[in-house]
């Protein structure tokens, strides 16, 4: 490898790097959407055990095939969210593996070049 070769390395690495960044907060992001849609569903159960003759409770006790629909897109919802993530990790294990092969590409290239400015 020339030193354009190590400069192409350092590239590859910068890349990685900001595409590694760019996953995390895809992550956290599809992280805290699941977060949200279980505590708004957390919060209505909540409320209808609380209050169980209240409107909305009368409401879903009185449409129980409404409710049966709403929890199951709900439910949906979720199980896409936890997809999402679970392909966002193993993408970001994947560059993670390339980053870490141009970074042993790069040290043999600065070994075999010691004294030389890459």
């Amino acid at each position: 490898m020339s030193i354009s070769g190590a400069w192409h390395a350092r590239n590859m690495i910068w890349k990685c790097s900001n595409v590694i960044s760019y996953l995390e907060g895809a992550i956290s992001s599809q992280q805290s959407g699941i977060e949200m849609v279980d505590s708004a569903i957390l919060q209505l159960n909540t409320n209808l055990t609380a209050n169980p003759d209240s409107a909305l409770g009368f409401m879903i006790t009185t449409f129980d095939d409404k409710e049966a629909e709403w929890y199951e897109r709900t439910q949906n919802i979720i199980s896409a969210l936890n997809d999402g993530v679970d392909s966002l990790v193993l993408k970001k294990g994947e560059v993670e593996q390339k980053k870490e092969e141009w970074e042993e590409i790069l040290r043999r290239e600065e070994e075999e070049n010691a004294g030389f400015l890459l």
